[in-house]
């Protein structure tokens, strides 16, 4: 995760400010790189399953399966994806401090 975050959302997005400027209707106007947000981290609580379940739906992840008439227990799968949260965070706020 944390070799991901630094290759597509650190080194990725090093050039991005220079390559808008140029795109920006006014040439002087200054652009603030704030960082990324905490998507979930150990305080989030979710009312119900469904709420997870929602939320890993909007981003892709699919948590049934027609074909096996399978669903994902989501209540397991929560801690691994806030994990992967907090990596993400951790790493792109270093690497956007050091620039």
């Amino acid at each position: 995760m944390a070799g991901s975050t630094q290759k597509f959302c650190s080194e990725a997005m090093i050039g991005l400010p220079s390559a808008l400027s140029g795109c920006l209707v006014k040439p002087s106007a200054r652009i603030v790189v704030i960082g990324y947000y905490l998507i979930l981290s150990a305080q989030s609580n979710f009312e119900n399953e469904q709420q997870p379940r929602l939320l890993m739906e909007s981003h892709g992840v699919a948590t049934s399966s027609a074909v096996s008439g399978t669903t994902l227990d989501v209540g397991t799968l929560v801690p691994r994806i806030v994990e992967n949260c907090m990596t993400f965070w951790t790493v792109s706020t270093e690497d956007s401090n050091r620039q």
